[in-house]
Parts: C-alpha cells; structure tokens; sequence
C-alpha cells in the first residue's frame, strides 16, 4: 500500500474556497439574477470568535460542512485507504447541501417599493379647511316690548308667516290711558309753547295802553287837583270809614281776636320779608354764585348724560361679550351631542345592539347640556335686548334734563326782564298792603290811645284828601309819576316780543311732552304684536293669560330661506379669502355628498381667543340648483369628466390593473365617488343622474345646527400632468438646487432613474408638472423596502382614486391596493 499524502488542500480543492462579497465560503460561485452568491452560509465577522465557523483566514468550513483540516507538514506516518474515501463523500454532501439552502434563501430584486402613476387626470387644486354650523337666514325671539296681559295668540309651532302678520296681542287699555294722558299733557305744552312764541296779542298790548293811559291820567288830577263829583263822594266815604274805625278802636276786642290779630301781622312781616328779599334778588340780577350753580347745574346734567350713556353702552358691550360666550358653550355642547348621538344610533335613527346604559346616560346628559347651553343663550340674549331699550330711553331722558338746564343757565347770564321788576315790586306792595291791614286789624283789637290817635290821624288826612282834591302834594306828584313809569315799563315789554329764555324752556318742555307720546304709541302698537321677518314659528312657549314683559320671548321665528355658515380664518389665511369665492360644503350628517357655497361676507375686524387671532367669514350656500364652485371651475371640471369617463370607457371590464392610475370596478361612472374630493367637494356628485340628485336633495336637506366643514377653492387646475407633492425630492447639483422625481424603469430588476422636472401650481395633494422628461403613466417612486426581503409573491398594486366595486384603490394619491 502506498504511503498516505500529506493532508493539504490540492487545487481542485481550493477552488472549492471562494470569496464572495468579502466573505470566505465553501462550494462553487453561481449567478442569481446577476449577483455572485454562494452555496454556503456567510463566514464569521472575525475570526476565531465562534468555534466551527470559518474563518477570514480560510481556517474552518461552513456551518453545515465538517471543519477543514489546518495546514501541516508531511507526516510519514500510514494511514488506510478507506479514510480518504470517507473525507471525500462527506465534502461532497457538505457542498450540495450548502448549495441547496442558499438556494432556498436567495434575495430577489424585484422592486418591493410603493409607486404612483403620473397622471393628467389628477387634479391639482389649493384649498382652505375650516368648519362651523348651519345657521338660518334669521331667528329672532319675538317680543312685545311692553308689559301686560296675554289675550290672543294668533299662531301655534310649525306655523309659516310672512313679515307683518299679526301673532298675538296683549291687554291695551292701560296703554290707552297712558296715551290719553301724554297726549293731553302735550297738548298743553303746545299751547304754553305757542304763547311764548307769539308774544303779547293785540287785546294784551290794549290792556297795557289802558294802564299807561290811567296812570297818566291820575298823574294829571293829581298836579292839576282837578276833582270831579265821583271823587268827593270818594273822598267823603273815606272820611266816613276813617271815622268808623276810630268808633271801633275805641270799643276794643276779645284776646282770642287779639292773638289772632297778632299771628296776622307774623305772618304779613315774613311775605312782606321774602317779596322784599325778592325784589333785592331781582333788581340785583344773577349774581355769579346763581350763574356758577346754574353753570355747575347744567354741567352736571352734561356729566351724568356722559356717565349713564357710557355706563349702558358697556353693559350693552358686556351682555354682547356674554351673549357670544353663551353661543360658544351652545356650540359646544351641540357638537359634544352631536358626537354622542352619532356614536349610539345607526343611520335611521335607531339605537346600535349592545349599546351601555353608560352611553345612553352620556347621550342623555349631553342633551341636558345642550338644552341648559341653549336657555342660557336665550337669556343673554334678552339681556342684550334690555340694555339696547334702556340706552335708548335713558338718552332721550338725559338729553332733556340738558336742555332744561341750558334754558336757565341762559336765562342767569341775561338778567332780570322790566315785568320781573315790576312783578317782583307788586309783591312788596301787596305784602306792604296785608301788613298794614293785619296791623290795623291789631289796633282796632287792642284800642291804646297811640292807636286811637292813629285813627284819629287817618280820620284827619281823609278829611284833607278831600282837601286835596283840588291840588296834589309833591309826594302825591311822584307816587302818581312812579305808577306811570311801571305802566310804561310793562307797555313797551309786550312791545319787544317774545322772550328767548321763555321760548327755550317752553320748546324743552314741548319736545319732552312728545316723546312721551311717542313713547305711550309705540307701547300701544306693540300691544299687537307683528312677525318681523318671513319665517317658520319653531318656539311658542306661552299660553294665554300670562303675563309678560317688555323682553319675554313670545314666539322664535327663523327665516330658511337661505342658509349660511360662519367660520373663523385664521390670519395667516385671511388675505386669501376674497368675496364670491367658490367653497364646497360638507355636512358630517349628511356623509357622501357635498354642498356648494360661496364667500359673501368677510370680516375686517379680529376676534383673539387664547392668543389666537382669527377673522370672521360668512359662506351662503347655493340654492335653486346652483353651484358656485362649478360655475367658478367650469372648464377645469369638464376637464376632469372628460379625463374620468375616457378612462372608464378604455377600462370598462372591472379588472383592476396593477400600477395604472385607477382601480375600476364595473366601469360606470355613475358609480364614481372619490373620498378625497376637489377641494373638499365630492365629485361623485359629478356623476349622479337627476333623479338620485333630486332624491337625495329632498331627503337630505341641511338643517340649522348641522356641523359643517367648510373648504375654500383657492385655485384649481385639471387636465395637467401631475404627480403627488410627496413623490417631489429636491438635491443639490453644481451649486444649484434641482427638483427631481424618482421613476421605476423596470419593477422584475428594481432600476430606477431620477430625472429633473419643472413644477406649476403646488396644490394640497399633487403639484402641476410642467416640464422635464415624465410623461403621463410613468411609475413614480414614493417609497422603498429593503432589498433583502425573501422572494414571495409580486405585490404589484395600483393607486389613485378609490371607486367602489373596483380592486386595491388608495384614493386620491393614496398607497395601491394588491
């Protein structure tokens, strides 16, 4: 037998040894889809650290193989024959079986990514999102603005009225005398206002001459002593009662006569006192403490106009503030409902199976909040009402206060008129005159001699006024030139006309006499009370017999003839809201079908909530079968239709296509409903006949409340090549930034290639492509999976807008079904 060799790896046996990818393996190279591998698992990252495995030295096997043996020198040592045999059939099974498994765990290259299809039928539209609530054209709270008995109500809940038309009435004959009453007190202001304006009429101007003529007359007799046989007989019955009162002083009086004689010539003293005072006051004029107290007068009442009306119009602000707090807590707490109610009732109505008693105790509590939220809104809001009715009354009240004050300020600063002098000296002389007479009665009670002696005076110069008939003394001549002076002076009065002063304060008193007249017609024409606006009476809360107020709510009115929804647009967007802009309304009571709108109002004033400023926007959605936004969009719409239904009809089969843009199921586009929408509008509606439109508009009215999610069409463009905006990647080429997409050239190899474009509008969803080599049906890549994935099936899926019957749809730039 021949000696062994040495055991070392010949050439055939090294070539079992290959480095593949910088790793050591056992068994011959194959090519997988144009990757070097080899039969055998990867070698240890180093060697040495796991005992069996091979090592970067080649020093050891697979793990499947039997460990090689290390390189050594010749031995002369024999060994048998059958041990060679052994080593070779076990390398043998070792490489097949490497072979095998490597096999079993080859990596594919087919591209496991997610792709999207450029396309021309995927519109590129910027749009605006918000939301609010369905509110109506009106809702008023109907109220009689005055307070009474309830005796008619014209209408019942659910009834429709037209402005104008009577609804209920209260008990007026308390109104009626309070307008009799005005009308009265203001039909003697115009007669005393008239007179002030007038001035003396010819029958006061003659009376006045008469006076003037008398007084110079009496004058005359008086210097000329002229006497007539009237005047003797006159002169004689003086002496006659001159004489009758001496006869009774003598005789005397009770003390009861004595003590009242006493308390006469009191009280005379004290008007004789005061008329003197007044006639002082009057001579003297306004001095400047009655101007400053008529000017602190008149000032105050300017004050306390200033003060009232700001303090009203605060409380009219604050009852606005609160009114507003109130509708957001309603809001709230009918959104809060409206996500309760949803969650525990199907579609008709009805209440979901298995339902908790803690859902429908949540649901129950959450219509009681509602309910409270609403009551409290109807308070503020009659609040609101009540501060707007008393600013009102309170100016007019304050303004007349302000005039009055006016008048006599006016009145101070001129001064005292000749009638004041003389009406002011004919007091003096009427209470000189009671004094004398109550002094006189006194004397005649208690007969002294110095009182008999006066009698005897008075006796005396009676006797001479007979005496004097015939010639006047040079006091007698200037009393009789003093009653001429004040005769004249009353004459030329009349004759210089009406008063300013006068007229002022009789138009002040005037003007106040006709607001309250005003004031009593309207209580009593709101005796009747009269719908405002067209509308449907919802809330009729009274019965009659009770009695209400000025701000009890008698019936709520709401007009629907046309709807509208309030939102708030944040700062940043409001610049991009312009009037008559096209919106597409989307109710969440009313799921798959949209509404259209357009913008009519818009703010120019912010609201700030937490820091956050926002404006107010009002959208009134379209009636009578308008639609704002296909008006707004019409040539890009039928873009859109043209590009749907040409797709339909070249896949009409309802076989779904792996990679193509849509899903198609049955291939009617009637049948299309995509999720997405244009700018929130669901297109599906696009595609419904008249007759489903006309059902579903009947049966799916919005109605006030309703939570809607409003979405303004700032721009839209259909009909371009478009790709979605998260396919879009940017790079740096040469100092120079590029736009690029990624584009699948072959999916069985997973190649790839970025090619360069130039995008238009940049939309929500997709951006418009305006140049750069992309055409339409190019597999865009959005998305890569790891390489190493263990083949399996191909899972080839399409993309783009998701209709129903169709296969493995994603929406509008969706992920592709399989």
């Amino acid at each position: 037998m021949d000696e062994p060799k040495d055991l070392v790896p010949t050439g055939e046996e090294t070539e079992k040894l290959n480095l593949v990818n910088g790793h050591q393996v056992a068994g011959p190279l194959t090519e997988h889809n144009g990757t070097a591998s080899a039969d055998v698992a990867h070698a240890p990252e180093a060697p040495g650290k796991k005992k069996g495995l091979a090592t970067s030295a080649g020093d050891g096997s697979s793990p499947l193989a039997r460990p090689l043996p290390r390189s050594r020198q010749p031995v002369k040592k024999r060994t048998r024959p059958w041990g060679w045999v052994f080593v070779v059939l076990l390398a043998i099974a070792a490489g097949v079986g490497t072979f095998y498994y490597v096999r079993s765990t080859q990596t594919s290259t087919v591209f496991q990514g997610q792709t999207v299809q450029a396309s021309t039928r995927l519109p590129v539209s910027v749009s605006i999102s918000t939301n609010g609530q369905v509110q109506a054209n009106a809702d008023l709270g109907v109220t009689f603005g005055s307070s009474g008995t309830l005796t008619k109500l014209n209408k019942k809940q659910g009834d429709t009225v037209k402005a104008g038309d009577s609804l209920a009435e209260i008990d007026p004959s308390n109104l009626q005398f309070d307008l009799q009453s005005a009308q009265a007190a203001l039909d003697q202001q115009q007669a005393s206002y008239n007179k002030a304006i007038a001035g003396a009429t010819q029958k006061d101007l003659e009376v006045a001459q008469a006076q003037v003529d008398a007084a110079k007359a009496n004058l005359d007799k008086t210097i000329n002593g002229t006497a007539t046989a009237q005047d003797i007989a006159s002169a004689n019955a003086s002496i006659n009662s001159a004489a009758a009162k001496l006869a009774q002083d003598r005789q005397g009086g009770s003390p009861q006569d004595i003590a009242a004689a006493q308390s006469g010539i009191s009280s005379a003293e004290a008007s004789l006192a005061s008329a003197q005072a007044a006639l002082a006051k009057t001579l003297a004029g306004s001095d400047s403490t009655a101007i400053t107290q008529a000017q602190a007068t008149y000032d105050q009442a300017v004050a306390n106009y200033n003060k009232t009306i700001s303090q009203l119009k605060l409380s009219i602000t604050n009852a606005q503030v609160n009114r507003d707090q109130m509708l957001n807590a309603l809001k709230t707490a009918q959104d809060k409902y409206n996500s309760i109610y949803q969650n525990n009732h199907n579609a008709d109505g009805s209440l979901k199976q298995n339902l908790k008693q803690s859902d429908i105790d949540s649901e129950t509590a959450a219509l009681r909040a509602m309910q409270d939220a609403q009551g409290n809104y109807n308070k503020a809001d009659m609040a609101l009402n009540d501060a707007n009715t008393q600013l009102s009354a309170q100016t007019q009240s304050l303004q007349s206060s302000i005039d009055s004050a006016k008048a006599a300020l006016d009145k101070a600063k001129q001064g005292p008129t000749q009638a004041d002098i003389a009406a002011a000296q004919a007091q003096v002389a009427s209470a000189q005159a009671g004094l004398d007479k109550a002094k006189q009665s006194q004397a005649a009670l208690t007969p002294t001699q110095a009182q008999i002696a006066a009698d005897e005076a008075s006796l005396a110069a009676a006797q001479a006024s007979l005496a004097k008939l015939r010639g006047g003394t040079p006091d007698d001549i200037a009393s009789s030139n003093a009653s001429l002076r004040q005769a004249q002076a009353t004459l030329d009065d009349l004759k210089r006309g009406p008063n300013p002063n006068d007229i002022a304060i009789a138009k002040a008193q005037l003007d106040v006499a006709k607001i309250k007249v005003d004031t009593a017609k309207a209580a009593l024409d709101n005796a009747v009370l009269k719908s405002p606006i067209n509308g449907t009476i919802v809330s009729a809360p009274l019965t009659l017999g009770q009695q209400v107020t000025a701000s009890t709510v008698v019936y709520q009115v709401v007009d629907l003839s046309s709807l509208h929804v309030d939102v708030n647009v944040g700062e940043t967007d409001i610049s991009k809201i312009k009037e008559n802009m096209p919106v597409a309304v989307n109710l969440d009571a009313i799921p798959n079908r949209s509404f259209t709108g357009k913008v009519t109002f818009i703010s120019s004033k912010s609201t700030v909530t937490n820091n956050v400023v926002n404006y107010l926007a009002t959208v009134t959605l379209d009636q009578n079968g308008t639609n704002s936004l296909l008006d707004a969009y019409q040539g890009e719409f039928d873009k859109l239709q043209q590009a749907l239904r040409a797709g339909n009809t070249n896949n009409a089969t309802g076989q779904t296509q792996g990679g193509g843009q849509f899903a198609r199921g049955g291939g009617a586009g009637a049948q299309f409903a995509a999720a997405s929408g244009i700018c929130g509008y669901n297109i599906g509606n696009l595609f419904r006949n008249n007759a489903n439109a006309a059902a579903q508009s009947s049966q799916n009215d919005p109605k006030v409340g309703m939570t809607a999610n409003v979405t303004f069409c700032e721009s839209l463009k259909a009909g371009v090549l478009s790709v979605p905006n998260r396919a879009i990647k940017t790079k740096f080429e040469n100092g120079q930034r590029v736009t690029y997409v990624t584009v699948l050239l072959d999916r069985e190899t997973g190649k790839t290639e970025d090619r360069p474009i130039t995008t238009g509008l940049q939309g929500d969803t997709y951006t418009e492509v305006t140049g750069g080599n992309l055409k339409d049906g190019d597999q865009i890549v959005v998305s890569t999976t790891p390489t190493n994935s263990t083949t399996g099936g191909n899972n080839r899926g399409g993309g783009g807008f998701n209709i129903p019957g169709g296969g493995g749809g994603g929406g509008f730039g969706g992920p592709r079904g399989g």
